[in-house]
Order: structure tokens, then sequence, then C-alpha cells
């Protein structure tokens, strides 16, 4: 089978991935997908959204069980999850996760795809479009708000991209 290259572009590098790199993810993924009943997005969407957050970073998390953190030490996991929205998804779900819980790929998929069901609701809620783009914004930028700032639509577009390419 081939595999597609894709590029990812972070701040001040391009990444190139093969679909194929990410395939350890695929049942935790699609089985999440259906536990949410989530049908709008695909395990491919999600991939392009854990490329875009976390690259080459969750493949060491996976690999070598590194600790995926960015922001300044504020979003953990592959899902790159902010104590905020990892708040609003314990809530939502009554789970009891912790931001270290999420260095665990299988609970930072669990709660990365929580938080994208919260932004699939909202998108429903505010008849918008339930798209990878406006979830994707959402996730980015707060998964109530429908104002997306400039930063929520570069990424947006940005995971639109890479999910192109796989």
């Amino acid at each position: 089978m081939i595999y597609n290259k894709v590029k990812a572009d972070s701040d001040k590098k391009t990444f190139s991935y093969s679909l194929k790199n990410f395939s350890v993810f695929k049942n935790e993924i699609e089985k999440n997908l259906f536990e949410y009943s989530i049908t709008e997005l695909t395990y491919k969407d999600i991939i392009a959204i854990i490329i875009k957050e976390s690259g080459s970073k969750a493949l060491k998390n996976y690999y070598n069980d590194y600790k995926v953190v960015g922001d300044n030490g504020n979003a953990y996991g592959i899902m790159q999850q902010w104590q905020d929205s990892l708040t609003d998804v314990n809530s939502k779900f009554k789970f009891n996760f912790s931001v270290h819980d999420l260095q665990n790929y299988k609970t930072a998929i669990k709660a990365g795809l929580g938080y994208i069901k919260i932004a699939l609701n909202e998108c429903k809620k505010d008849n918008v479009k339930s798209d990878l783009y406006n979830v994707s914004a959402r996730y980015n930028g707060g998964a109530y708000s429908s104002d997306y700032n400039d930063n929520a639509k570069k990424y947006a577009n940005n995971v639109q991209k890479i999910r192109a390419n796989l």
C-alpha cells in the first residue's frame, strides 16, 4: 500500500509524515468516534488535528513514552488540550482526567474527541456547518465560540490543508 506524504507547517519548520506513521492511533480513534457517535468527522480528520497539534511529538509520545507538553506548558498530550477544555470534557462526560493523564495517548484521544464532540454539539446549536473547518476552529479557539479569531481561522485552514494531503 502506498501512503501519501503530508506536510505540516509549524512556526519554524515543515515536517513530512506518512499516514502509515499514525496507524498506531487508528483503533483508539475509531473506537472513540463510535463511542461519542461522531459521524461528521473521520479517522483522517482526527489525524489531521493530531498532526497540526503535535506532529512528530505524537510519534515520540507513543514510541518512546515522551511527555508531550506545548504552548508554554499549558497544553498536554498528543491532542494538546488545555486545562479549561479538559474541565469541560470531565464535566460533560463525567470523567476525572487530569492534564497529566493526557500523557497516555489513549486518554488523550478520549479526552480530545470528547472536546470535539462538545464543539460539534455547539456547531449544531449555533446552526453552523459541522465540518472539519468549523470543528477545528472551535477546537483551537474554544468549543463555545462561533466568532473565530485569526489564529483559529489560520489553524482551521492548516488542518484542512493537512487533511487534503492524507
